[in-house]
């Protein structure tokens, strides 16, 4: 006789997102998102229902009909990334079936998403804490944090990331820029733009501080502190 599925719950990290659960695995550093349908799954894996169980469960929360193939297949896939302790509790034959199988069975017309989940590339905590700050000098993007080595005018820093090697942002932090020079933080950094602004938005690290001043209409910007 299967033991009922049961979910982890040690060495685990989990964020709730809008539609999907992110995992983080500490025991082995892996990474893995679970759609709408995959974590609903994991979350009634308790060690007391069964597939029949959650899939009932799920087609009342979700108010349409969770066939049990796909909670099957859920659990399986749940299962082979050792986050639930056991297999979906489905005969071996029914449980070899494969998603392309699992859709021609419940058919194209369900209403509920075939479950997803994903693995993703993470660093470990070792090679996390090799890699470099924002601000620091780098001299390619694998060796920052942020993934971004760029041209920050007085050389090349590490770069919050999003940011295209083609349009770095402004100076690295304690740089005083003058009003408006080429790949300089915004000198419209003001009481208006906060953490996060516009200004900010040019700044390797994200953040800029006003360093204006009435001789100085136009003010400066000096990258890595606030706007204030």
């Amino acid at each position: 006789m299967n033991k009922l599925p049961k979910a982890r719950s040690q060495k685990l990290l989990t964020q709730e997102l809008e539609k999907e659960l992110l995992i983080y695995d500490l025991s082995n550093d892996k990474a893995y998102c679970l759609n709408g349908t995959s974590a609903g799954v994991w979350h009634l894996c308790d060690g007391k229902n069964d597939i029949g169980e959650i899939s009932k469960i799920l087609s009342e929360r979700l108010g349409v009909a969770v066939d049990k193939y796909l909670v099957g297949l859920a659990i399986d896939q749940l299962a082979a990334d050792n986050l639930v302790s056991c297999n979906s509790g489905l005969e071996p034959k029914s449980r070899k079936m494969s998603r392309r199988q699992v859709i021609r069975k419940v058919g194209f017309s369900s209403a509920v998403a075939l479950p997803i989940v994903s693995s993703l590339a993470v660093p470990s905590a070792g090679m996390a804490q090799s890699l470099l700050g924002l601000n620091q000098p780098c001299t390619m993007g694998s060796q920052c944090a942020s993934g971004n080595c760029v041209n920050v005018g007085v050389g090349t820093a590490c770069c919050i990331s999003g940011i295209a090697s083609g349009t770095p942002p402004g100076g690295a932090v304690g740089i005083v820029v003058p009003a408006n020079p080429p790949d300089s933080c915004d000198t419209t950094c003001a009481p208006a733009y906060q953490t996060g602004g516009a200004a900010a938005n040019q700044c390797c690290s994200g953040n800029a501080t006003f360093a204006g001043s009435a001789m100085l209409p136009g003010g400066v910007c000096r990258c890595g502190g606030t706007c204030v």
